[in-house]
């Protein structure tokens, strides 16, 4: 009976204790609960934080805290990161799902989860990329715009193991032209210094959500990664980039393009491209008529330079087929340096190519001049060099 009697009293302990610490628990996380309102008191320290640790001019617009299920999510608003000529970070929205119980327990702030939605980064792309500028004028504040960025880098590299990325715009410029990537989706994860990611872009505005992202980069730093890019296209239409070069209006015109895509990554810059084009046309119509030309197959290969605006591109034998037409084959080789390039087509089919002169020839009457004269025939052989003039040669 004693031993009985015993092991009752301290099972009747030990229900008692665990009962007292799951009151203690309960008052505990009501005690947070009725704290999350007054977080937003806390903004000008923290950004004021912020600013001193980074030498930073940090703006925070809002700071929240609300409780789910998986815990509490602080809530960072409206934050102004960097804003010059060269650079401008912005982001709308920052989401950080705390670990409750490792953030209790080892008594630092543990995050789960970090959600980074309606960003925008315009930069050039020297900084970007952190190459030297030997403007002195501006020398201090470059130097304090390249330290942030390598703080944003290191952050996202380094210290958050896995993030995501929603409804985003990255912009890098240079004096040559401008590179944008809309970001729908992304989500990121980071083992030691390798970078894997998947999701889905835009590239410079063009109009699709159906270009699909995957990378796998190694690296510790933002400027010297190294790896593989993919992307998977199906069916996009790039009518959009057309615009410069196609004479009709976009409403009688379509595009229906598929890709796979691998681009090789060294130091941060792309130094070679990779196309392998499937089942892809140009679509258009013509007095009431419907066009098509059609690329079959084929694959491209771009090559970077080592000078500025450099690169090499060849090409697989490349089929093409207008209408119903039997399929012609040409591959091509071009070359470019600066303003110099030189071309190589191994053969132009004379009368598919005035088929669709419609699409770049605006007068209607060298429309109808060029339909009246029926070529035919096949050039072989074209070579074009621009180089300080331009140079024809072929074989008819």
């Amino acid at each position: 009976m004693n031993i009985v009697s015993t092991f009752n009293r301290w099972l009747n302990r030990l229900y008692k204790t665990v009962a007292i610490l799951l009151v203690l628990l309960a008052v505990l996380i009501s005690a947070f609960r009725l704290f999350l309102p007054y977080v937003y008191h806390y903004r000008l320290p923290l950004q004021n934080y912020l600013n001193e640790q980074y030498q930073a001019n940090i703006s925070i617009g809002t700071l929240s805290m609300t409780w789910q299920r998986s815990g509490p999510i602080l809530v960072i608003g409206d934050v102004q990161v960097l804003e010059t000529q060269r650079a401008a970070v912005f982001i709308k929205q920052l989401e950080l799902q705390v670990d409750f119980w490792r953030t209790l327990s080892q008594q630092d702030l543990i995050s789960k989860k970090l959600i980074v939605s309606g960003a925008t980064v315009d930069v050039s792309e020297k900084l970007w990329l952190a190459k030297e500028d030997n403007d002195s004028a501006t020398k201090p504040e470059k130097d304090n715009e390249a330290d942030i960025i390598t703080v944003i880098s290191d952050l996202f590299l380094n210290r958050i193991t896995r993030f995501s990325i929603r409804d985003s715009q990255i912009t890098v410029r240079n004096k040559a032209i401008t590179r944008s990537i809309k970001i729908n989706q992304l989500r990121w994860l980071n083992t030691g210094e390798r970078h894997q990611a998947q999701g889905s872009v835009v590239l410079n505005r063009l109009s699709s959500n159906n270009l699909q992202l995957k990378l796998d980069l190694q690296g510790e730093h933002g400027s010297a990664l190294t790896g593989q890019m993919y992307l998977q296209a199906n069916h996009i239409d790039i009518t959009p980039w057309l615009n410069n070069v196609l004479v009709l209006d976009d409403d009688k015109t379509s595009t229906d393009i598929n890709f796979s895509a691998w681009l090789y990554v060294n130091s941060s810059e792309v130094n070679r491209l990779k196309i392998d084009f499937s089942d892809s046309s140009i679509h258009w119509q013509l007095e009431d008529k419907n066009q098509k030309l059609a690329l079959e197959q084929g694959q491209l290969l771009l090559v970077t330079g080592k000078a500025e605006r450099s690169f090499n591109l060849y090409s697989t034998p490349l089929s093409l087929q207008f209408n119903d037409q039997q399929s012609q084959e040409f591959s091509v080789m071009l070359a470019k340096q600066a303003n110099d390039f030189s071309l190589h087509l191994s053969e132009i089919d004379i009368a598919m190519l005035a088929q669709f002169t419609p699409l770049i020839v605006a007068k209607q009457e060298t429309r109808n001049l060029l339909s009246e004269m029926t070529l035919s025939g096949k050039i072989e052989d074209l070579y074009i060099r621009n180089q300080n003039h331009l140079k024809t040669e072929g074989n008819h």
